[in-house]
């Protein structure tokens, strides 16, 4: 494992990439380590691939 914080190294990549509808998230991707991060991650990435409004619409449309 690579320490946080190290000024050495790249910052840590974005969710989206150079493929089509490839994306990834984790606690090597934005926002960083730990679990609180990479389930914000994991809602970032999420969010990147529909709009909030539209994960809100599907949710009322399944009434959960």
């Amino acid at each position: 494992r690579i320490p946080a914080g190290r000024k050495d190294l790249p910052t840590l990549p974005s969710h989206k990439t150079p493929l089509k509808g490839f994306y990834i998230c984790g606690d090597f991707s934005f926002p960083g380590v730990g679990i609180p991060a990479a389930a914000s991650s994991g809602a970032v990435t999420a969010n990147t691939i529909m709009p909030i409004t539209k994960h809100i619409q599907l949710l009322k449309k399944i009434q959960l």
